[in-house]
């Protein structure tokens, strides 16, 4: 018995039991009764075991929607609640939509080694785990399943590799390649705030000009969760930033302080992400040097370390929750353990 059928039989049942009082409005009660019934089931499929009819969600979507809003609410970034969300919907596509209280380790197991036979490294498989991690603990809490079936699946051991920071002469060969380049006012205004910040690239690109104080060089950024901090100019990213707020091809009526060079519209709005990731990108294979945006962080971070910074500064200048994220820069490269293996070994 398909939702059709079964509505046809409630509708039936309906006018069975209400005789001539359910009639009396004649077929627009019975038409009004239908289109409440078809809301009221519109998420639910129909399975028919033996006599008993039973209505059970089986679409991941209920379950995703409530959770991605609950994740929403946490402070959880546009394009982390889209990791999610394309995460369940992969993994629930490929173990044909059990019902949760009926998924097991094993699946979750099919799942991520489905994925890196498709390409995915141990980096984005472990990703994976931790976003459906994420989901079964919350599927707990809520009193929707009793068990978590990822608990007894280990994080995928990775190989560390060492985060390196561009090296002075990089820097300066990226300086030189904008020289007269299409956009040079805006990217060259970008690696410098980001080289003095330290900010994400996604932090950077949300900053609004009425946040930006460039007599004291203070800038207002929204990091994870929704926090504001404030981050600091040196005094070349200040002399670009306004350099390029006064360059001809910006909108004076969008607030975002960097923009697209292309126009929607006829305007010009906010540069997004996938926008100047493609800019340094671009850069860095003219140059034949590994560019993207976190890389810009690393370097602010590592830096400010190796002159002397706090540790605990360069944490709140990070907007690092915990220490320990922060100490992944702290490590010595090895430029630094040669020249003082120099100076002390001998």
């Amino acid at each position: 018995m398909d939702k059709e059928e079964l509505i046809n039989e409630i509708l039936k049942s309906a006018s069975e039991l209400f005789g001539v009082e359910f009639e009396k409005n004649g077929k627009y009660k019975i038409r009004e009764l239908s289109n409440k019934i078809h809301v009221l089931l519109q998420d639910y499929s129909i399975i028919k075991t033996g006599t008993q009819i039973i209505v059970s969600n089986q679409d991941w979507k209920f379950y995703a929607t409530k959770f991605l809003a609950c994740k929403k609410i946490d402070g959880l970034s546009p394009s982390t609640l889209r990791n999610y969300k394309s995460t369940l919907r992969m993994f629930f596509e490929l173990i044909g939509n059990k019902p949760l209280e009926e998924i097991t380790a094993d699946d979750i197991r099919f799942f991520l080694a489905d994925r890196m036979s498709k390409g995915s490294g141990k980096t984005n498989a472990d990703n994976y785990r931790r976003f459906l991690s994420s989901f079964f603990s919350w599927c707990v809490d809520e009193e929707l399943i009793d068990r978590n079936p990822i608990r007894k699946i280990k994080p995928l051991k990775k190989r560390k590799s060492e985060r390196q920071p561009f090296s002075e002469i990089e820097i300066e060969q990226m300086r030189n390649y904008l020289r007269g380049r299409q956009g040079e006012a805006r990217n060259r205004a970008l690696i410098e705030l980001l080289l003095s910040t330290g900010c994400r690239i996604s932090e950077a690109l949300n900053i609004k000009t009425e946040e930006l104080n460039l007599m004291t060089g203070q800038v207002k950024v929204l990091g994870k969760g929704d926090k504001e901090r404030i981050v600091f100019l040196n005094e070349k990213s200040k002399y670009y930033v306004e350099k390029y707020l006064e360059d001809k091809s910006r909108n004076p009526k969008c607030p975002y302080l960097f923009q697209s060079l292309q126009t929607a519209k006829g305007k010009k709005k906010n540069l997004q992400i996938t926008g100047a990731e493609v800019a340094v990108r671009k850069m860095g294979r003219d140059l034949g040097i590994s560019v993207f945006p976190h890389r810009f962080r690393h370097t602010a971070a590592t830096w400010a370390l190796q002159r002397g910074m706090p540790i605990e500064q360069v944490q709140k200048m990070l907007g690092h929750e915990k220490i320990d994220t922060t100490l992944i820069y702290a490590k010595s490269n090895i430029d630094d353990l040669a020249t003082n293996h120099k100076k002390f070994m001998q």
